[in-house]
């Protein structure tokens, strides 16, 4: 997004800095030359053509809407196992919800703890069941991006950043009482991680 802020930026300056120097021209001609005979035609406002390719360049684009490329399939033996596209798809926009701020080993991190839900009984066995469980996440809008989205796939993977932990807080925001009864497992960016005691 920034080189493309650039991008226009630049091309604005450059056409502004054409239109300036021939501006600047004609004035020094104005003074060097005899005034010229008035016809009509030499009445008529002056007119500066800007080529196409400069038009469009200044011209400020759409944002384009990320499409994201198919997902590969995790191999089996570095997987997690089990999940399909769509739990890969719902974890990515718990991620883009939770951690769009954070580092990528950050969001790889809120991945890992909703299949360490998934993987312990006192949580649902599915991706759908914890997301979705009341007051555990937040809404999900839909949203995920092509980072958010490798994320996912690399917790699915078998990533052990977050050792476990099932649980995860912004200690800036909010200072939970049930976190005083669970193992600090380590803090990653904005979010601090919490297992529960062996």
């Amino acid at each position: 997004m920034a080189y493309k802020r650039f991008f226009y930026l630049t091309a604005a300056w450059l056409i502004y800095a054409l239109i300036l120097g021939i501006v600047l021209a004609n004035v020094g001609q104005a003074k060097t030359m005899p005034e010229p005979r008035r016809t009509p035609a030499a009445d008529a406002p002056y007119t500066i053509t800007v080529p196409q390719e400069i038009k469009d360049a200044a011209t400020p684009k759409p944002e384009a809407t990320l499409i994201p490329t198919p997902m590969p399939t995790p191999t089996p033996e570095a997987s997690r196992g089990g999940y399909n596209r769509e739990d890969i798809l719902l974890i990515a926009k718990l991620i883009w919800e939770e951690a769009r701020g954070e580092s990528y080993e950050g969001m790889v991190a809120v991945g890992e703890v909703v299949l360490n839900r998934v993987e312990y009984d006192a949580w649902s066995d599915t991706v759908q069941g914890v997301i979705y469980q009341p007051k555990q996440f937040a809404p999900i809008s839909g949203q995920y991006n092509e980072t958010t989205l490798q994320a996912a796939m690399e917790a699915v993977g078998g990533s052990q950043i977050v050792d476990g932990a099932q649980y995860f807080f912004n200690p800036d925001k909010c200072d939970p009482e049930w976190a005083n009864d669970l193992d600090f497992v380590c803090r990653i960016g904005g979010h601090v991680f919490y297992g529960r005691p062996e």
